[in-house]
């Protein structure tokens, strides 16, 4: 996924040198090749634009109703955020995720920020959805992108709406389609608390399909700023859970609920 980054690195460097060179008529002037990192820093971000340009016409094509999964627009979502984090300075660390073995899986993590989804995306390379809010899907360009790859939305002020949402993502996993990533608390976490309570019905999709769950820590994104000296986030799998080994839902999600809370309180 890192070649689009050479590629805008490279076409970047290439356009910013071809507008110093007629602006300036000669090389010969040095004057004018400090022109060169301004106009690469603007090469960047006209590149990174006719990125997210080209992203939203070809999902204008995708009539996604059926919400099924689509490969090419993962792919397509996972190198712009890749683009994205390089661009504002965020680099996402991956800790302890070779005890994930299995292809196809729910990853349940704590929820503090918006950034959450967006580090997760830039770590997991493999197949895989989020269950998301119905904002979410609203929004300009992204939400057209999330809905033409098959992004799950989740309104939980409806049991109907909600049960369908777990339903679809425990056919993803069922029908070794893709992983899921959900965020069981729900909403994000504003208040003092280390995790708010889990949803019922947040791991159902897993114990449904009978999939192993990947339970995450996150850290880094609670109160996220950005910054010129740039930012790290911290993305652990602390276990992975099978659904065979525990009586029910409830019992797995007290499991999960004391892992998280004892990694994020170190």
């Amino acid at each position: 996924m890192y070649t689009v980054i050479t590629i805008q690195f490279i076409l970047s460097i290439c356009l910013s040198g071809i507008i110093s060179y007629f602006i300036s008529n000669s090389f010969s002037n040095y004057y004018y090749m400090f022109l060169m990192i301004p106009l690469f820093v603007v090469s960047m971000i006209l590149i990174l634009l006719l990125y997210i340009f080209y992203c939203y016409i070809v999902c204008l094509f995708i009539k996604n109703k059926d919400h099924k999964y689509n490969k090419y627009i993962d792919h397509l979502i996972k190198n712009l955020d890749i683009l994205l984090m390089k661009f504002i300075r965020v680099k996402v660390i991956k800790q302890n995720f070779e005890i994930v073995k299995d292809k196809n899986v729910l990853y349940v993590a704590n929820h503090v920020s918006n950034m959450d989804p967006l580090a997760f995306i830039n770590i997991i390379n493999k197949p895989f959805v989020v269950v998301s809010k119905p904002e979410n899907f609203k929004i300009p360009v992204i939400g057209s992108m999330i809905n033409a790859c098959g992004y799950i939305s989740i309104n939980r002020e409806s049991a109907r709406e909600g049960a369908k949402a777990i339903f679809k993502a425990r056919d993803f996993l069922k029908n070794n389609t893709c992983s899921v990533l959900i965020f069981p608390e729900g909403t994000r976490n504003k208040t003092e608390d280390i995790i708010l309570p889990m949803k019922p019905g947040s791991l159902k999709p897993a114990f449904s399909a009978n999939k192993k769950i990947v339970v995450c820590s996150i850290k880094g994104t609670k109160n996220f700023k950005f910054s010129l000296f740039g930012k790290k986030i911290y993305i652990k799998a602390l276990d992975v859970i099978n659904p065979a080994d525990f009586e029910s839902d409830v019992k797995a999600k007290d499991k999960i609920e004391e892992l998280i809370k004892e990694d994020l309180s170190r």
